[in-house]
């Protein structure tokens, strides 16, 4: 068995190896183009031309602190998430600071290094350092200091200063190394140009010159940053042609570099932080485009994201060392970027949030809420009070409730027939339709007909978990991913669906009298499995909640329930299994950026103290979003029925699984499992909340039938 699995991660490392560029370059361009989308990007005629020719992607931003484009910039210069601090403050050696001195002397006075002649330099990096200490075994600069190291200079050309007040050259800092110095710079501008877009020979007669001096160039195309700080004072139709002017501007600056001698062998990276750009946080995916580099066109992916067409910030500083044949000398969270096939078009709709638009304008969302509060409040109403529900009544509460369920997995089908939302939503609910119907045909009893759709839509999460969890990301209710912090694997709504349907499935089949013993052990590993391993599903924190809740249920079922010492060791076996799988799956891709593959790193190095910080964090976090305005409203909403259920409906919940001790047991299993995600999911309020939802409606469901025969 350990030799198997050594050959599987064998085979997984070496995919990822053999997926790494296999050249060095002699010299990289890095254009950073603030504030442009990827479809204004192809929009242009040389835009265009790298674009589909190239390799392009999204950027995620993983970092550390607030998403913001300076967080952005810093995690890009270290491979790893960084914290926002102002780190603008990048000068030329013999520029004059406000203070009168040049920037070389005062950085000697701050920091006892020398500057080169005509290198640059961040003036604040020691309080850029001693911030990100805090959170990072990072160093901000580990990019110009490993390519230093490896014989490689840097230079950094442009900004998007702003007289006389704002001075804004943070892009630079990609250039410098870990003590805020590059070799090159190019910095100062002539404070000629008031104007928001300047001409794109100004900053292209900087490139090259930079270009004949170093090896690596990072260059500020700033024309977009500049429009919208000068947006306030401007018109709206003059802002539309500042707006186009820039973009024609970016373009004919792409077309010089990709002709001029000087530049054009060199490696082209084109990126955007983000399509807008705002200073408070980046809620959107910026494009980075490869030309020049990979050979064959496609989409950019890595090792951190495994997701055609989103790459991490951190995986820019491993690749440009890779690009590069450079060793990266500090600690690094991203990995390589490679190239697969692909087309543009699948990297434009994440960059312009299409999934979320169409995730948003779906209704199905709202019908799936609106019913299950309307089926909630009315059965906990008549259970609580013993009000006779009639055929019609109950045939509401059974209905509508399996056809949500139903419909849960239609859409997660949806995005691979649905090409709009109206496609989408109509594809749901066919499919759901046609479940449901085969569920009533085939099944008389309630607790069959469930456990017949519970099981219908775990098959999908589990056949697309093992797939890599490609429709979790892009389906409802799953739409976190469009921003990006969900690197890859099964989202947290998806997750509490396979593990509340796994075990409510195995209580349904125990209570029409099945035997489910070996079944439950089997059920429960694989949908645990699947939802932690890193290479099919990595969802750790919702892993360890399925190990919890799973083991707890199937436990019972099997023995008729389980001591008070059961509970701990449930919680410490899944921390054990979950770093294990964490650890297996940093062996498989050479890294993990998840939660457990940091604290499974920490623990391997012997500090138990960071993965008990990261646990604190998530219940400080969950606890904060429970007392959100928007989590407020919808517990008032349901107070009044908790309320019900709590006083009047919990004993009669009992008494109906009486006859059932091992079924009884089991539910007592499952809300440690709630509590468990409350614990370690860091949107674990949700997922407790839908892990409830699921136990709630199955037993209306159930107890609604009985008091409706008598």
């Amino acid at each position: 068995m350990n030799r198997c699995l050594r050959y599987f991660f064998a085979v997984l490392a070496a995919s990822y190896a053999l997926a790494s560029p296999a050249f060095c370059l002699d010299k990289i361009i890095l254009l950073a183009a603030e504030g442009v989308s990827l479809s204004e990007l192809m929009s242009g005629k040389q835009g265009g031309k790298i674009v589909s020719e190239g390799t392009v992607g999204v950027i995620s931003p993983n970092v550390r602190g607030s998403l913001t484009p300076a967080s952005v910039t810093l995690t890009i210069s270290a491979g790893t998430g960084m914290r926002h601090c102002r780190a603008e403050s990048v000068y030329e050696a013999g520029e004059t600071t406000d203070d009168g001195d040049t920037a070389a002397d005062a950085y000697m006075i701050r920091m006892w290094n020398p500057v080169p002649p005509e290198g640059g330099v961040c003036l604040n990096m020691g309080a850029v350092i001693t911030e990100n200490e805090k959170v990072s075994r990072g160093a901000p600069g580990a990019l110009g200091d490993s390519l230093r190291k490896a014989g490689f200079t840097t230079c950094a050309v442009g900004n998007s200063d702003l007289y006389p007040d704002k001075t804004d050259r943070g892009f630079a800092l990609i250039a410098c190394d870990a003590k805020g110095v590059c070799d090159y710079a190019f910095l100062a501008d002539d404070k000629t140009f008031f104007e928001p877009a300047r001409t794109p020979e100004y900053l292209f007669d900087k490139i090259a010159k930079g270009a004949e001096k170093a090896d690596f160039i990072v260059a500020d195309f700033g024309d977009a940053v500049r429009i919208e700080d000068f947006k306030k004072n401007l018109r709206t139709g003059t802002y539309e042609a500042y707006k186009k002017q820039a973009a024609e501007n970016l373009d004919k600056l792409i077309g010089m570099i990709l002709a001029d001698p000087a530049t054009k062998d060199a490696g082209l990276i084109v990126l955007s932080q983000s399509p807008k750009p705002l200073w408070d946080k980046s809620e959107s995916l910026g494009p980075i485009v490869f030309y020049n580099i990979f050979g064959e066109p496609g989409l950019a992916t890595s090792a951190t994201t495994r997701t055609p067409g989103v790459v991490a910030a951190a995986d820019i500083a491993p690749t440009v060392c890779a690009l590069f044949g450079a060793d990266m000398i500090y600690p690094k969270q991203g990995r390589v970027i490679s190239s697969v096939p692909g087309s543009p078009a699948a990297a434009l709709k994440l960059t312009r949030g299409e999934r979320v638009r169409q995730i948003s304008a779906n209704i199905l969302l709202w019908f799936i809420a609106a019913s299950f509060f309307a089926l909630f409040v009315y059965g906990v109403i008549c259970l609580a009070f013993d009000i006779k529900i009639s055929p019609k009544g109950l045939a509401f509460i059974r209905d509508f409730y399996l056809f949500d369920v139903c419909l849960t997995g239609s859409m997660l089908l949806s995005s691979l027939f649905g090409k709009s939302v109206l496609s989408e939503v109509a594809f749901s609910l066919i499919a759901a339709l046609v479940v449901a119907y085969f569920c009533v045909a085939f099944f008389k009893k309630s607790a069959s007909r469930l456990a017949a759709a519970y099981g219908f839509v775990c098959a999908l999460c589990l056949v697309d978990a093992f797939r890599g969890g490609v429709l979790c990301r892009f389906a409802p209710p799953s739409f976190y991913f469009p921003t990006g912090l969900r690197f890859y694997g099964m989202g947290n709504e998806y997750a509490a669906l396979l593990i509340a349907f796994s075990a409510l499935t195995l209580m349904l089949l125990t209570l029409t009298g099945r035997k489910v013993g070996r079944l439950a052990l089997v059920l429960s590993a694989v949908a645990a499995v699947a939802i932690g391993f890193g290479a099919f599903g990595a969802n750790n924190g919702a892993a360890v909640t399925a190990v919890v809740l799973l083991s707890l249920v199937s436990l019972s079922l099997i023995k008729g329930g389980f001591r008070k010492l059961t509970v701990p060791a449930a919680f410490g076996a899944a921390i054990v299994i979950v770093a294990g799988l964490a650890a297996a799956d940093m062996a498989a891709s050479g890294g993990s950026p998840s939660h457990a593959g940091a604290a499974a790193a920490l623990i391997k190095s012997g500090s138990l103290s960071a993965p008990l910080a990261i646990i604190s964090r998530k219940v400080l976090y969950n606890l904060s979003l429970l007392g959100s305005t928007g989590s407020v409203i919808v517990l008032s909403v349901f107070a009044l029925p908790v309320f019900l259920w709590l006083w009047k409906v919990t004993g009669k919940v009992r008494n109906f699984l009486k006859p059932s001790p091992a079924v009884n047991a089991a539910v007592k299993g499952y809300l440690w499992g709630v509590a468990a995600s409350f614990v370690f999911n860091d949107s674990g309020c949700v997922m407790a909340a839908l892990l409830l939802g699921a136990l709630a409606g199955t037993l209306i469901c159930l107890m609604a039938e009985k008091q409706c025969r008598g």
